[in-house]
């Protein structure tokens, strides 16, 4: 009887652990509705990264134009597979230019860190594991507006993470199916964003000399071999998408050659190294709300330092701030730091077991409010506004009601796609469909190609945003025809009247149709 008893004890634990799981599950999905404007919460994302791979994602998966040949960007294709994947979603679930399909992705990426924290709290003899998990959410869905590449790829950190704690806390031993798991990740980071490769590259520097040291020499061949399928796992299919339409060397140097030397202003390789910890200075120690996460991780490696050998954490960590912030001369964009999720988090369970060692007899009322707390600081959205909404379908209304053709050709003159072409259902027709922040005196030949199709007139239409122009970095291209430039008189979202300076290529080949707010719409004569 008392068997029996004990038996039933344990499957009503399981069932309340189930439910308290479906509840942060539940949780987590409201959170990142709100955070995300992916969700169906919102119109559109307006953030021109997103939506300007979203574009090309479409355009890969439904026109079949070929990345980096017939349409332009330098980040990984893996990232463009992702985009593509939530894109085939929207167009099943609700139509193309939805972005649930996205949204859905993102739920997955979140879910998987969600399963992996709970491993990692189980490392550890935490008592309130739902209040580090409730901690979670709170710090997986920071993801300003939903969509970026280390918002996507983290979770792979989380799983990387969770293998290096059990190998310095339980003591586990790496076994050969995890090696070749971490090759497929450090893949997959390689061919989305080569600059996240040293979170891995410092896990397997370390592994290789402490195998070398023990002189475990099987082992580490073992180690290499199965590290490096599970990489070519990766490597082969998008080397063969590549060759297989003729287009190595342009994957060559618009993923490599661009993003290494023509990003940012030149500068030696030396200054270039040095500058690293000042390009992780500046981003974190300027914010006060990224300095706090920066706190938080030197809480989560002194706390563990005090018990186990955090070599391999360290490693791991500090070669892969270095691949982060290489290559920049001032700072990385704010969202950067979204990459080290999986460390910040760490650091606030161990804050949580550091109190519960020293106040053991810290009650529910005292962890509920805490939980509450930070399921109302997870509500971080960026909202849509109103007037932006009502923009976008003046200028798709506009558009729609002067186009003459049965598909419509549309160019964005300058800076990322704002939301037009997806909302007008168009996949560009050219290659330099975007004005990227590459630096346009290194990379004269994207701007320049912009303007050409203006003087061919490759497309029917041209929106041209009168406060997000390059005109004043033309003196720093090649002196010509293509740059000159010319006054238009606009109307202001204020009803002021104004003067823009626009292209006079775009003036001479194309008739303007709208000129209030911020944009100007031609169309070609």
């Amino acid at each position: 009887m008392s068997k029996r008893r004990t038996n039933e004890k344990r499957r009503e634990e399981k069932r309340r652990v189930n439910y308290a799981l479906i509840s942060v599950y539940f949780l987590a999905f409201i959170v990142l509705s709100v955070n995300s404007l992916n969700s169906f919460l919102y119109f559109t994302n307006t953030w021109g990264d997103t939506m300007a791979t979203w574009v090309l994602s479409k355009s890969m998966f439904f026109d079949h134009q070929i990345l980096y040949k017939d349409i332009f960007d330098q980040r990984g294709i893996v990232l463009y597979v992702i985009y593509g994947i939530g894109a085939i979603l929207s167009s099943v679930i609700a139509t193309k230019t939805s972005l649930i399909g996205l949204f859905i992705i993102e739920y997955l990426a979140l879910v998987v860190h969600l399963i992996f924290a709970k491993k990692i709290i189980e490392c550890f003899d935490i008592k309130h594991k739902y209040l580090a998990l409730v901690a979670a959410v709170f710090i997986f869905t920071d993801i300003y507006q939903g969509g970026s590449p280390e918002e996507l790829l983290s979770p792979l950190i989380t799983i990387l993470l969770y293998l290096m704690l059990r190998y310095i806390v339980k003591g586990y031993q790496i076994k050969g199916v995890d090696y070749f798991i971490q090759g497929l990740f450090l893949g997959l980071a390689f061919w989305t964003k080569f600059s996240f490769i040293g979170f891995w590259l410092g896990f397997f520097l370390y592994i290789g000399v402490n195998l070398s040291i023990n002189r475990k020499f099987r082992e580490l061949f073992s180690a290499i071999i199965t590290s490096l399928l599970g990489f070519l796992t990766v490597s082969i299919p998008a080397l063969f998408y590549f060759i297989r339409n003729s287009s190595l060397s342009n994957l060559f140097y618009n993923y490599w050659t661009l993003n290494t030397q023509y990003y940012r202003p030149k500068a030696s390789k030396i200054n270039t190294i040095m500058n690293i910890s000042n390009n992780f200075m500046t981003d974190w120690f300027t914010n006060p709300y990224e300095f706090l996460f920066f706190v938080f991780i030197i809480i989560g490696i002194i706390t563990l330092a005090r018990k186990y050998n955090v070599s391999v954490l360290l490693a791991s960590l500090f070669i892969g701030v270095s691949g982060v912030y290489f290559g920049y001369q001032a700072t990385g964009f704010g969202y950067y730091y979204f990459i080290f999720h999986s460390f910040i988090w760490l650091g606030m369970v161990m804050g949580l077991w550091i109190l519960e060692e020293k106040y053991p007899q810290m009650n529910r009322h005292l962890t509920s409010v805490i939980g509450i707390l930070l399921v109302i600081f997870s509500l971080r959205a960026t909202p849509v506004t109103i007037q932006s909404i009502q923009q976008v379908q003046d200028i798709k209304a506009k558009i729609i009601q002067h186009n003459q053709d049965s598909q419509i050709t549309l160019l964005q003159y300058d800076g990322l796609e704002t939301g037009f072409y997806n909302q007008l259902n168009v996949n560009p027709n050219v290659k330099y469909f975007l004005q990227t922040n590459i630096v346009q005196e290194q990379f004269p030949q994207m701007p320049l190609e912009r303007l050409r199709y203006m003087a061919d007139k490759k497309t029917e239409f041209v929106i041209y945003n009168v406060k997000n122009t390059a005109l004043d970095k033309f003196p720093l291209l090649p002196k010509s025809s293509l740059t000159k430039t010319i006054s238009q008189i606009y109307i202001n979202k204020y009803g002021n009247s104004l003067t823009a300076t626009v292209p006079q290529v775009l003036v001479n080949n194309y008739k303007l149709i709208y000129n209030n707010g911020d944009y100007l719409i031609y169309q070609r004569k």
